[in-house]
């Protein structure tokens, strides 16, 4: 066992979501499933993914089993120290770049990601 990975399994309909203080990125194996957030409902597929930080699912209902399977789908926690880490890891003097108006990256909502620009 790893203590930061988690596998659900359900041949039930209703699927419990991970319960956890954690911010977790939460990705569908097989099937397809509907998950109910504070803002919406969002459906997802096998090979799409959710992070908690973004919109806490409160519980998911399976919308298709795969052919003679069960729902599978897992959970990465993750600490905010790590989350941090990663971040200043992708690259090391951004904030450098950034303050010298040296940063040349694509901007974000140009890749459908967020609202706003770097």
């Amino acid at each position: 066992p790893i203590p930061y990975l988690h596998i659900y399994r359900s041949s039930s309909e209703k699927v419990p979501m991970p319960r956890t203080d954690s911010p977790y990125l939460y990705v569908v194996l097989t099937g397809s499933i509907r998950l109910y957030t504070p803002s919406g409902i969002l459906d997802y597929v096998a090979g799409q993914h959710s992070i908690s930080e973004i919109d806490t699912p409160l519980w998911g209902h399976v919308l298709a089993f795969p052919k003679g399977q069960d729902f599978l789908a897992l959970s990465l926690d993750f600490t905010l120290e790590q989350v941090i880490s990663v971040v200043l890891k992708l690259e090391e003097n951004l904030t450098e770049h950034i303050v010298k108006g040296q940063f040349r990256g694509r901007r974000l909502h140009d890749r459908g990601i967020c609202s706003f620009c770097i």
